[in-house]
């Protein structure tokens, strides 16, 4: 299943789960609000990078922001299964890879 992570650029070069690929959420929410304010359509935003065809496993450091874009993605028409990852990157360290640092 393909995994998203919602953390900033600065917070993926201290702590990555390897293949994942990398949207802020900043870039999502501004992609969804120029959706819906008609300016752009999905295809021309990031989120076209995101499938809508599987399950997407979403992430951030600490669960809320992997949420809030699960909503947002949800807002412009998602309807395949968005997981978000409960408590983030750092419940990812603490349960299932010990070597990922925490910050």
């Amino acid at each position: 299943f393909p995994s998203h992570d919602k953390r900033n650029p600065e917070e993926w070069a201290i702590s990555a789960i390897e293949g994942t690929a990398r949207l802020p959420k900043p870039d999502i929410e501004a992609a969804k609000n120029s959706v819906l304010a008609g300016r752009e359509s999905l295809a021309e935003t990031v989120i076209q990078q995101i499938p809508n065809d599987r399950e997407v496993i979403v992430h951030c450091r600490s669960g809320k922001r992997s949420a809030d874009v699960i909503e947002f993605l949800r807002v412009v028409g998602f309807t395949n299964k968005l997981v978000n990852v409960t408590g983030g990157i750092l419940a990812w360290s603490d349960e299932i890879d010990p070597t990922q640092p925490k910050y």
